[in-house]
């Protein structure tokens, strides 16, 4: 059947079917050599990571294909915190699938790495002595906050623990910037040793139009990240935010953040612990905003009002903006792929449209 339809039937089918976590582009690769190589352009389609260790092992796949098989448009990420991640000796179907599962023609001329970095393997077998060295230190794998003052050589544990983090930071960064040409849509639900301010995290990315971001630390002894810089313009075609976890800390408030962050967005979702009380009516978010959705309102702000709350979020500058109140969105990685993937498939996912 497949040499009855036409080659641009069938692209068409692939681009179509390609809109989940990545198993069908994979599937699809296998079917015959036709298929997979009508396939390739749409086979990293769309994607989800669930384990740093596939963060490492995309950023290295992608890196070995030519531009026009790395047309990445959907990506959710999750970093687990590394003390979290499965092991090597455990089960992790999606992570074999991702590293096993490429036919020959996909396969690079060398596969070498640039002299003087490391090797994929290099990079997770350190990782992995930043495992050990926590789990030998910080007792049962339940435990994901340390407390330092029971580590006999905290600053050891620090720069292990950084060491790790620093490196699949740098892959994640790595990868972003390979596929930000087509990337449109990203979800990422990221723990580390300490906060990331937003620069730190992200490169720029051209045409996101859409970013669900949730970000976890897990030192005790590290607070929001502060910095004296402000925003950058970090993505210029972002129309809706949804971001959870902590906030960094700049000389602007976070709604002209926004404003210098992403200049045309027009939605937002955000946790009601991020407001604050004002003593004006100025503009908390810049005017192109015209849809907020607060999760949990405050308990200083319980008995605001609907009125009062709006212009809180929006100044006096209210006509024709929502303002909806929601419970907060579930923190498990499971809860915000799904919601990724249904905005993969055009539903509302988190928004009200």
């Amino acid at each position: 059947m497949d040499r009855v339809l036409p080659t641009e039937i069938w692209m068409q089918v692939h681009a179509l079917a390609c809109t989940d976590d990545g198993r069908t582009g994979r599937s699809l690769s296998l079917v015959s050599r036709r298929f997979n190589e009508i396939s390739r352009p749409y086979k990293y389609q769309s994607l989800a990571v669930v384990r740093s260790k596939q963060i490492l092992a995309l950023e290295s796949r992608l890196s070995q294909l030519q531009p026009e098989f790395k047309q990445v448009r959907f990506l959710f990420v999750h970093c687990p915190h590394l003390f979290l991640d499965v092991s090597d000796d455990e089960s992790d179907d999606e992570y074999q699938a991702m590293e096993g599962t490429d036919m020959e023609e996909d396969s690079t001329s060398d596969g070498t790495s640039y002299e003087g970095e490391m090797s994929i393997d290099e990079e997770e077998d350190m990782l992995d002595e930043a495992v050990d060295l926590m789990r030998l230190q910080g007792g049962s794998p339940s435990i994901v906050s340390v407390n330092l003052d029971d580590l006999s050589e905290p600053s050891i544990f620090h720069k292990e623990m950084n060491k790790g983090d620093t490196i699949v930071l740098r892959s994640f960064r790595a990868l972003l910037a390979a596929i930000s040409p087509s990337l449109e849509i990203l979800s990422v639900h990221w723990s580390s040793f300490e906060p990331l301010l937003l620069e730190e995290l992200f490169p720029v990315l051209p045409v996101l139009r859409e970013l669900h971001l949730r970000r976890n630390f897990t030192s005790d002894d590290e607070v929001e990240p502060e910095t004296e810089d402000f925003c950058l313009s970090l993505f210029p075609a972002l129309r809706r935010l949804h971001i959870s976890g902590y906030l960094d800390q700049r000389p602007m408030h976070f709604g002209a953040c926004l404003g210098v962050l992403s200049p045309v967005l027009t939605h937002l979702r955000l946790p009601g612990y991020h407001l604050h009380l004002r003593t004006t009516i100025s503009p908390w978010l810049p005017s192109n905003v015209m849809t907020v959705i607060v999760e949990q309102i405050p308990f200083h702000l319980v008995h605001a009002g609907q009125e009062a709350l709006s212009q809180l979020v929006f100044g006096s500058q209210t006509t024709s903006r929502e303002l909806h109140i929601v419970p907060l969105t579930p923190d498990s990685p499971e809860g915000w792929k799904r919601l990724w993937l249904e905005r993969v498939h055009g539903r509302d996912g988190c928004w009200f449209d």
